[in-house]
Parts: structure tokens; C-alpha cells; sequence
């Protein structure tokens, strides 16, 4: 099946949009077409990009509550 891997390639949809698309291509052919899918095997499944956490430094963080006005950085400081 094209489709799965034209998203990812093509289209450039994120995994959980390529997981949903799987689901429901899985729920039609088993439950409404009554038919088995491709063996699982051959399914297109791209992997997870690991996260890259940031974190800011404490001069950072004091040149953006500096920036911050009223009521929003009243909420920013107590935290």
C-alpha cells in the first residue's frame, strides 16, 4: 500500500498523523469491508524523532521576565 508512505514522504505528517491514518485504514478493511489488510509486516511505520528538551539559562529567564508586562508577568515572577 503507497498511501502510508506518501504521507510521510510526501505530505511530511507527523507520526501520530500516520499512526491515526493506519487506524482507520485498519478499521475499514477489517470491520467494514470484512477483508484482512496487509500483513503488518509489509506496513510503512516511521519512527519517533527523539525530543530535544531546551532549557533556558538563568539569564535567559531574567531577560524574559524583564521583557514581560502587568497582570502576565505578575503570574511569570510568582512561579
Amino acid at each position: 500500500m503507497a498511501f502510508l508512505p506518501y504521507l510521510t514522504n510526501e505530505r511530511q505528517v507527523s507520526v501520530s498523523t500516520h499512526e491515526q491514518a493506519l487506524c482507520a485504514l485498519l478499521f475499514l478493511y477489517q470491520q467494514v469491508l470484512g477483508s484482512e489488510f496487509l500483513r503488518m509486516e509489509d506496513v510503512y511505520c516511521p519512527s519517533r524523532l527523539p525530543r530535544l528538551l531546551t532549557v533556558l539559562t538563568q539569564w535567559e529567564v531574567f531577560a524574559v521576565l524583564a521583557e514581560m508586562k502587568g497582570t502576565h508577568a505578575l503570574m511569570a515572577r510568582l512561579t
